[in-house]
């Protein structure tokens, strides 16, 4: 079973770094995780090395998570965790305020490069992307049918166990020695993507790019094929997503008909250079094998 945690690595290397002066500021690339655009800011003073964790957004939600700096250089591997908040109207993230010793200027070999990893887990972030809901899981009326309550995060969902058992072997398992009005915790689970997630079982077309992330995590987790097919018809059809988000979805969530897709539009190899992930260890061997075939095409 995977993972429900709302988690990403963000990767910045840069060379000729000793030419870094005070008030100089270096950024990563930007990337889409879960509706949100995320990227590190590297800066220094007199004495200290700080990457700060920034993200856009516009709007008042508060969110927060944990926060994992990695630094290797000559001398080796740095690792620190700080924990992160912020507001979706704030311009960054401040992750390293709190001076960390261990990233003092004089301490870092800078002499030939520093290659920065930032591992970011998401805790809550419920709220974050406004939307309207389509059903009204702790409604008089949802509740006078039910006979399970699902809690996730403080928020009751009332549901009939059948329905869940049918879509989702987990739920199957889960629910199968649960009496009548059981209440069951659901940990790790985003408010919003579960509601998110409950309404497509329900019948309704409710996902959205800022979602779908979200929604195919749960899909996984709770082994709910239903869930994962509509949000890969989605991003096959109806996304706005860039190729190269879409493919690393694909291999994340071992998405076999969105990778083809990905694959097959590729038309130059500049393109296939674009759509490659920083990492490209993080790619499915027979995606590999796919790509191999097409970048031979271009030769």
């Amino acid at each position: 079973m995977s993972n429900s945690k709302k988690e990403f690595v963000l990767r910045f290397d840069f060379k000729k770094v000793w030419l870094m002066k005070k008030k100089d500021q270096y950024t990563s690339e930007e990337e889409d995780h879960f509706g949100i655009k995320w990227w590190l800011r590297v800066t220094r003073d007199d004495q200290f090395l700080y990457v700060d964790l920034e993200k856009s957004g516009t709007g008042s939600t508060n969110f927060h998570g944990n926060f994992n700096v990695r630094i290797e250089s000559g001398h080796g591997v740095i690792s620190e965790n700080f924990k992160f908040s912020g507001s979706k109207s704030d311009a960054e993230i401040p992750s390293t305020s709190d001076r960390c010793e261990s990233f003092k200027w004089n301490k870092l070999d800078y002499s030939k490069y520093l290659s920065i990893e930032g591992h970011v887990e998401i805790i809550d972030m419920t709220g974050y992307h406004d939307f309207q809901k389509r059903v009204d899981f702790g409604s008089d009326v949802t509740r006078r049918f039910a006979d399970t309550v699902l809690i996730v995060r403080g928020q009751r969902f009332y549901v009939l166990k059948q329905h869940l058992a049918l879509h989702s072997p987990y739920f199957k398992n889960l629910l199968k020695e649960c009496t009548l009005d059981s209440e069951i915790q659901l940990p790790d689970v985003d408010t919003d993507d579960f509601q998110k997630y409950l309404e497509i079982l329900y019948g309704f077309s409710t996902i959205h790019d800022n979602f779908v992330e979200g929604i195919l995590l749960l899909g996984k987790f709770f082994e709910t094929e239903r869930i994962i097919t509509a949000c890969e018809n989605f991003l096959i059809d109806k996304s706005s997503k860039s190729i190269r988000k879409l493919f690393e979805l694909s291999n994340k969530f071992h998405l076999k008909k969105l990778n083809k897709n990905c694959v097959e539009n590729i038309k130059t190899s500049t393109a296939l250079r674009l759509m490659l992930p920083p990492d490209v260890l993080t790619i499915h061997h027979t995606a590999i094998v796919e790509l191999f075939r097409r970048s031979m095409q271009f030769h």
